[in-house]
């Protein structure tokens, strides 16, 4: 058996990303109850886009504010 060592895949911009999740303001747990319906429409997004539910819903959330100011 041949052990390789593993290479580093990540894209720059992928680098990027973790270090900016490493230097994040706190957070606090929003709960929120939603349709089942609603809630599969979210996390199948969240997959087809290779995100999270937390940076998907947190994105639309500062969308929708930022729109109301």
């Amino acid at each position: 058996m041949v052990l390789s060592a593993r290479t580093n895949q990540r894209t720059s911009e992928a680098k990027d990303e973790a270090m900016a999740e490493v230097v994040t303001e706190p957070t606090k747990r929003l709960n929120v109850e939603v349709p089942a319906t609603l809630h599969r429409r979210v996390k199948m997004a969240a997959v087809i886009g290779e995100t999270t539910i937390v940076d998907l819903v947190t994105l639309a959330l500062e969308e929708y504010l930022d729109r109301a100011e």
